[in-house]
């Protein structure tokens, strides 16, 4: 391997990122925004060919290869895996990419006899499997993807604090050894989530006590005889930390009362012990995050009331800055909204609670959209999940159906002009169709006759125009992965792919804007016979909607078919080759009448138009909506 064309994979693929979501701040047209576009994805295709060319000569074959590793192999893939990887920030290049690196070395390291290696790599993936399970922590409720990296991640933290064995612990060869081990012995909490209801409350208590442990040996004479170069004030604040935050999302664990009084003893103890301390990580822990802590332990511990809780939290969001993007502001912008919700989430809404909703979805509008770098993307996209999953629809505020939308522009521009486009073709496709076949549409919207479909021809175009707007609302779940355009996908990356329809269904029923809208997420990548596409257990053919999901689907491919932008960096086809396609496809993956409808003169009149002129459009509706979102 060498070492200059690992770094290079990891210099292009940052600036890949950067190119898929360009900043318009120095754009002045929407034609300019559109050509921007453009030369960006051309770049993006040159860079990924160039990617290409260093995975294959030098990193599939080491991944492929059953070749046992040399101590340099082992040492030019850390580095490179650190070169990807920032546990700091979540501000990581390739998280996959780290993580099939980091298996392979753990492999490697347990063909050699060398501890210091071995501590090493076993920590490196104990941060990559907790990076890659925060990524698909997000695929609520689909947890069965991300329980794999827990579990990988604590079987490796676990082997790593078996060395606190004293006698172990002695024997360890240098100071980077032992810090490891004295790291792990409190970051292991950090991958403690657990499913499984039947055991949470064994598990709860093992939180506690591996934290405990882990801040009691800052007052063990040897281990601090052991290691006099760690930074033992660091670790006793980060154990407070982590022992203070355990109630995030309120209380969603349920700690008990004997539990929680744990908790705000140790939170006491954190505002007190930081108060004492002057360092530089001291900083980022402001007076309204110790307040936070504390007072989201004494209202989960019934110590202070909802009312007293609202009015701290409500107080500290005015203070918070809409344009820092560091990661504690970005803690703090979305913790404290968030944990708001949830103290309202059963209530009967107050004038106070709507006014304060509103502010956050507002707000978090135009935060999203003034995202400076990508850098901090995964972490923004954590917290954004964490929105939608607790999102409460107020009137005189956002719908969801609007603010996903929005942020899916600004998170993701071509995924957003591409929902534009395929809504415009599918509103164009139910249109001919409607008119060809209106029994077709007997049982959308509850229809039950020709005469309905006839009369009721506006409602059945605004209906799949919603439901084609809203298709791909899922990804915004798995957004780094729809954005690896620098290599082929790992398996991994496809499972998580092939859940986003769920994941949009999921989210979109739960909402009144929304709720109708879900099954064009759910279904439309299922093929027409059910013998093929996903989800598996989704029959097409049993749902009455068959007839716009089907549509969706067509108009789906259409788009990502003919697009050269945001949706294929190879050769953009044509109309007549995509119809070469569907040919090859009719009956099975896609349905025979609509195949039969685009050989129709004046749908294919009509859509030939349209490829022309209406993704433009929709690249000039981005573009003016995110100068005016951004502004």
């Amino acid at each position: 391997m060498h070492n200059r064309s690992l770094s290079k994979y990891a210099e292009l693929t940052q600036k890949i990122r950067e190119l898929s979501a360009p900043s318009i701040a120095e754009i002045t047209s929407a034609e300019e925004y559109r050509d921007s576009l453009l030369r960006s994805f051309m770049r993006i295709s040159e860079l990924s060919k160039a990617n290409e060319d260093i995975l294959k000569e030098h990193i599939y074959p080491v991944l492929e290869s059953n070749r046992i590793l040399s101590k340099d192999d082992i040492e030019d893939i850390r580095n490179f895996c650190n070169i990807l990887m920032d546990p700091t920030n979540m501000g990581n290049i390739d998280i996959t990419m780290i993580y099939v690196h980091v298996q392979k070395l753990v492999n490697a390291a347990k063909e050699m006899d060398d501890i210091r290696t071995k501590i090493a790599v076993l920590d490196m993936l104990v941060q990559s499997a907790y990076l890659m399970f925060v990524s698909m922590y997000r695929l609520y409720p689909y947890y069965e993807i991300c329980t794999k990296y827990r579990d990988a991640g604590i079987d490796a933290a676990l082997e790593i604090i078996s060395y606190l064995d004293k006698e172990k612990f002695e024997k360890l060869p240098d100071d980077f050894c032992k810090e490891i081990v004295l790291i792990n012995s409190r970051y292991i909490y950090a991958l403690f989530f657990w499913f499984d209801r039947a055991h949470i409350e064994e598990e709860r208590q093992k939180d506690i006590d591996i934290l405990l442990r882990s801040l009691s040996l800052a007052d063990d004479p040897f281990y601090l005889q052991q290691a006099p170069n760690y930074d033992w004030q660091y670790h006793k604040f980060r154990c407070m930390d982590y022992l203070s935050c355990l109630t995030e999302r309120n209380n969603i664990n349920g700690y008990n009362q004997k539990q929680l009084e744990i908790i705000i003893e140790n939170t006491k103890k954190l505002i007190e012990f930081s108060n004492q301390l002057d360092c530089d990580y001291i900083a980022d822990f402001t007076d309204d995050i110790k307040q936070q802590y504390l007072n989201r332990n004494l209202y989960v511990s019934g110590k202070i009331s909802k009312d007293e809780y609202k009015t701290f939290l409500r107080e500290v969001f005015d203070r918070i800055s809409r344009e820092d993007y560091s990661s504690i502001n970005i803690y703090l912008y979305f913790d404290v909204p968030i944990e708001y919700i949830l103290t309202v989430q059963n209530d009967e809404l107050t004038h106070e609670d709507k006014e304060f909703l509103i502010k956050f979805y507002k707000s978090l509008v135009h935060y999203a959209y003034n995202l400076p770098t990508p850098e901090q993307l995964t972490y923004l996209v954590s917290f954004i999940s964490d929105v939608f999953r607790y999102f409460i629809e107020v009137e005189g505020g956002p719908s969801f159906k609007d603010l996903s939308l929005n942020l899916l522009a600004a998170l993701h521009p071509p995924t957003y002009v591409h929902s534009l486009s395929v809504a415009v073709f599918t509103v164009t496709l139910t249109k001919h169709l409607l008119h060809k076949e209106p029994e077709r549409f007997i049982g959308v919207l509850g229809i039950e006759s020709v005469e309905d479909v006839l009369n009721r021809e506006n409602e059945i175009l605004k209906y799949a125009e919603d439901i084609a707007l809203l298709h791909d609302v899922g990804k915004l779940q798995i957004i780094e992965t729809v954005m690896t355009y620098a290599r082929r996908l790992f398996d991994t990356e496809f499972d998580a792919i092939k859940v986003h329809p769920r994941l949009g269904y999921e989210l979109l029923r739960k909402y009144p804007s929304t709720k109708d809208l879900a099954i064009g997420a759910l279904g439309h990548h299922k093929w027409f016979n059910d013998k093929g596409g996903y989800p598996d257990d989704f029959k097409l053919s049993e749902c009455k909607e068959e007839v716009l999901v089907s549509t969706l689907m067509v108009a789906d491919c259409l788009d990502a078919a003919t697009d050269s932008v945001g949706r294929n960096y190879k050769k953009a086809l044509n109309l007549d080759d995509y119809i070469r396609e569907l040919e090859e496809g009719k009956g099975t993956r896609y349905a025979d009448y609509l195949v039969d409808l685009l050989h129709d003169e004046d749908v294919y009149r009509e859509l030939s138009n349209l490829l022309e002129v209406a993704r433009d459009d929709n690249y000039k509706k981005t573009y003016y909506l995110l100068r005016e979102e951004a502004s």
